[in-house]
């Protein structure tokens, strides 16, 4: 199996629009426990967000690629100071469980630290996406460095609960 970060070359637009609509109705999914689709909204949204990534100076977009095949995507982005963070992974859902975040997450540190000059690789991760969260710990991304509190507005209650330093919070 070979892995590669390939940069974002525009031949690819279509098939990557594709893959980031594909990734945020995944993540609503598993954030807010609805089924969501990919569609022509969600397909314009992501082409904006796309563009916008496109556009940062302090950000570097790839397509994942698996033996010559487009697999997925992954963006690195410095948020001030020093420290890189992996924005966003997304691997087609028939490929996972392959390796290849494992290889690909290996090869953004690398870029991170040797082009982005980074002394550390940050990620954020919601705490329903259990799968992620094992893999990245298993990866050493093991330091809590910021948490994200969240209020819901309109009425959206979740379930899941998890306790973090004494308190109780819903997941």
């Amino acid at each position: 199996m070979m892995t590669k970060l390939a940069p974002y070359a525009d031949v690819r637009r279509e098939l990557l629009i594709g893959m980031v609509a594909a990734f945020f109705a995944e993540h609503y999914t598993i954030s807010e426990n609805e089924p969501a689709q990919v569609n022509a909204e969600r397909l314009q949204a992501a082409e904006e967000d796309m563009k916008a990534w496109l556009e940062r100076e302090d950000a570097a977009l790839f397509v994942i690629e698996e033996d010559g095949r487009e697999a997925g995507f992954l963006l690195l982005a410095r948020h001030g100071g020093t420290v890189v963070w992996i924005e966003n992974l997304y691997v087609k859902k028939e490929l996972r469980r392959r390796g290849i975040a494992t290889r690909a997450i290996a090869l953004a540190e690398d870029y991170a630290a040797k082009v982005m000059k980074a002394p550390a690789v940050s990620m954020d991760v919601i705490p329903q996406n259990a799968a992620a969260m094992r893999l990245y710990h298993s990866l050493g991304y093991d330091t809590l460095q910021m948490v994200t509190m969240r209020k819901p507005l309109g009425g959206a209650k979740r379930e899941g609960r998890t306790d973090l330093l004494g308190l109780s919070f819903r997941i």
